[in-house]
């Protein structure tokens, strides 16, 4: 595909990141946000404009998933640490 115009100025399927003084996108690329933080500013900054409730139910999820996500990782460690002591 061949833009003619710059992203920043263009979007496929709607304006309401577009018509923000400061995009998403570039928002989170500044502050090195990760995927999960993307997500959150994402449908943070369109549910007035775009699906209202269901964007807020999106970041919700998203924040489910972390949880679930880290109190895994807790629970790996915390497994390990046992192993560890257990092996001296």
């Amino acid at each position: 595909m061949i833009m003619s115009e710059s992203p920043s100025n263009t979007q496929v399927g709607g304006s309401h990141y577009k018509d923000m003084v400061i995009q998403p996108f570039h928002f989170v690329m500044a502050n090195n946000f990760n995927a999960f933080q993307f997500a959150v500013v994402k449908y943070a900054s369109r549910y007035l404009n775009k699906n209202g409730v269901q964007d807020l139910k999106k970041i919700v999820h998203f924040c489910f998933l972390l949880i679930e996500r880290l109190e895994s990782l807790q629970e790996a460690v915390a497994e390990e640490t046992t192993t560890r002591k257990e092996l001296r």
